[in-house]
């Protein structure tokens, strides 16, 4: 339930190693969200202001 209500859809993939997510969509409520957290993982752990890395508006979910 609690997928449904932060995702619109879950992109599933395997391999050798088994089933495992390969992509998403944000629900819009929880985009901004989402993304800002993929930045911060992208950044090492910082949000990126724009010109200083990956920025969150610039960030895409995949």
């Amino acid at each position: 339930m609690l997928n449904q209500a932060l995702f619109k859809r879950l992109y599933a993939d395997a391999d050798d190693d088994g089933p495992r997510v390969s992509g998403d969509e944000p629900s819009e409520v929880f985009a901004p969200v989402i993304n800002t957290h993929k930045a911060a993982k992208h950044n090492g752990g910082v949000a990126a202001l724009s010109g200083k890395g990956t920025a969150v508006s610039e960030w895409c979910a995949s």
